[in-house]
């Protein structure tokens, strides 16, 4: 997606315009309320003078709101550009709105013996002004790019995170559904009986897991009952070595976890902890509540054969991805070798319910 497309359908311009409306009018008003008091205090004038003076004063502010609006509308198509040629092109705009009031003050009120100093003089003070005013909306518009853009930053790490996580499920529900029918087909002929449960725990595996939303929270109950079903299906195809462990601690049966949190690090045990290893292994789920805080133990005691039990890089990965994506520094994955042997990771998030 272009970034620019993406701002320029954003609300900001709408608050842009708003902001400098306000800005337009408290420039000008407090302008014209500055001069009107000046003439109070350095002239005295009977009634219809002062009216009539009033009333130029305020001529010439709306005369000045309505530059500012032209300055407005030359400024806004350069938000996206960068600030200092933003501030470069709002001087000389400024300098032309002060060529402009310069000029209409010069022949309403200059001293046709002094034009020229009477010119200069009101030029430098309309550009004072008018910079004063395009610094401000400048500020402004910048304040509100960066708003947006960080904005749209988040937004493209949700979306990146919610491909992440699709992806992590249509990856392992493949390899899992190849590594299944092959049990299964040998299986068939041997154990018939044991080949029709193991597709009736694949069929209810698969219509849970995809009716899931990834993006979404569980409790933790259903997320370990997914898990529980996941490894029922794979001690079919490890019935020797293949042994599982749930408990869940007080008080954390109900708790909200991120869909799927624990997929990949049950499959890390399977492939890198059971596969490799030639005696029995245990699957372990832990959970306990440490205050405010969630704790998910995820552990094997295999002894495998090759490097690593149970810590499978990408996978730890993803999960580490998506718990700093979700909690940010509320929430850690620390993985690392049992030194009696097999694989531990330990998940805390922020407890929520």
């Amino acid at each position: 997606m272009d970034r620019t497309k993406h701002l320029d359908r954003s609300p900001a311009p709408a608050r842009l315009k708003r902001g400098a409306g306000i800005l337009i009018v408290v420039f000008w008003t407090v302008h014209f309320s500055l001069m009107w008091l000046r003439a109070q205090i350095n002239i005295r004038l009977d009634d219809r003078d002062l009216l009539e003076s009033t009333l130029h004063r305020l001529a010439f502010a709306l005369f000045g709101a309505f530059l500012s609006y032209i300055l407005y509308r030359c400024l806004r198509p350069l938000r996206l550009r960068g600030f200092a040629r933003q501030a470069a092109i709002g001087a000389a705009l400024a300098l032309a709105a002060a060529f402009v009031q310069a000029a209409l003050n010069t022949f309403m009120f200059g001293d046709m013996k002094h034009l020229l100093p009477t010119f200069i003089f009101y030029t430098l003070y309309w550009f004072w002004f008018y910079f004063s005013w395009t610094t401000a909306y400048l500020a402004f518009s910048y304040s509100i790019t960066a708003e947006e853009q960080e904005r749209h930053g988040a937004e493209l790490a949700i979306m990146a995170q919610e491909a992440q996580v699709r992806a992590l499920r249509y990856q392992i529900n493949p390899h899992f559904l190849f590594n299944t029918l092959n049990a299964i087909s040998a299986l068939v002929r041997d154990a018939p009986a044991k080949a029709e449960e193991m597709v009736v725990r694949l069929s209810d595996f698969f219509r849970r897991s995809l009716a899931v939303d990834p993006t979404q929270d569980l409790t933790l109950s259903e997320e370990v009952d997914l898990q529980r079903l996941y490894l029922e299906i794979e001690r079919t195809r490890f019935p020797d070595r293949l042994r599982f462990d749930v408990a869940l601690g007080a008080g954390t049966a109900e708790a909200q976890v991120p869909a799927l949190l624990l997929q990949p690090l049950v499959e890390n045990a399977v492939k890198h902890g059971v596969a490799r290893s030639e005696g029995p292994t245990c699957i372990r789920i832990r959970t306990r509540l440490d205050g405010a805080v969630l704790e998910i133990v995820v552990e094997n005691d295999a002894r495998a054969e090759g490097p690593g039990s149970g810590g499978g890089n990408v996978g730890l990965r993803n999960v580490a991805e998506r718990l700093r994506s979700r909690f940010g520094q509320e929430a850690s994955l620390a993985s690392g070798e049992i030194p009696e042997g097999g694989f531990r990771n330990t998940i805390r998030i922020p407890l929520r319910r």
